[in-house]
């Protein structure tokens, strides 16, 4: 498991993959303004963490 624990860690991102990770509560605001973004097992803790994805992959999963 990896742990991400940046305020803004992904922010314009394109075609990214997370998996197997976890986010703090201190990521806030993690994915804003990303596109084709795949999420799978990994925990989202912060407030505000999906914001205005310019695409949602249909596969992506995340426990919030």
């Amino acid at each position: 498991m990896q742990f991400c624990n940046l305020r803004y860690p992904f922010w314009h991102d394109h075609r990214l993959t997370i998996r197997d990770s976890e986010m703090t509560e201190l990521c806030r605001a993690a994915l804003w303004y990303s596109a084709h973004i795949e999420i799978a097992n990994t925990k989202l803790h912060g407030i505000k963490v999906i914001v205005r994805l310019l695409e949602r992959s249909p596969s992506a999963t995340a426990e919030i």
